[in-house]
């Protein structure tokens, strides 16, 4: 299943697991809405992170510390994960 994550916006932090997308308007730093919003997913679809098997991370436009947040997310569950890190 594949995870994507976009952290470019300044006012939007986005977050696709499979099919089901979840938005959150980031008033708060990406950093600390991307996991909870990530953990949402996976308990609404009733997964775990082993589930995950490739993680995407929008890094065109934006955000150059959004687009930051975003990668060392990826790389920190790449790692975690035993994913192939690609940046």
């Amino acid at each position: 299943m594949k995870l994507f994550i976009d952290t470019t916006s300044n006012q939007q932090t986005v977050v696709q697991l499979g099919r089901q997308i979840l938005r959150q308007n980031s008033r708060l730093w990406h950093s600390q809405v991307v996991l909870p919003m990530i953990e949402k997913l996976l308990n609404q679809q009733k997964k775990t992170l082993k589930d995950i098997s490739k993680i995407e991370v929008k890094t065109g436009q934006g955000s150059l510390t959004g687009i930051r947040v975003g990668q060392a997310i990826k790389q920190a569950l790449d790692f975690a994960l035993g994913l192939e890190t690609k940046t």
